[in-house]
């Protein structure tokens, strides 16, 4: 458990896990630093969720409904899309 895990846990005394099985993306991506270049390449990615919290006044952590959307909506956004190492000290984006 990270830090920041250990943290939340520790301020919230609830914790909930979401994964399902079309919280997915597909992205290509490649490595490049000093003296590596990788090839393009791509992969299938899942998206787990882990949020902690208090529970609210309806006796949920979060509401499971608009969380599902807003993860749907980003997966829609990135999917099919290439990830680039913009920080890379040997590339010029």
């Amino acid at each position: 458990m990270s830090i920041k895990e250990r943290i939340l846990k520790e301020r919230c005394k609830f914790a909930v896990f979401v994964s399902k099985d079309y919280f997915k993306f597909n992205a290509a991506h490649f490595i490049a630093y000093k003296g590596y270049r990788e090839r393009l390449h791509g992969h299938n990615y899942r998206v787990d969720l882990k949020i902690w919290g208090d529970r609210g006044h309806d006796g949920y952590v979060v509401d499971f409904g608009k969380m599902k959307a807003v993860i749907r909506q980003l997966c829609k956004e990135i999917n099919e899309h290439v990830i680039i190492p913009a920080k890379s000290d040997v590339l010029l984006i």
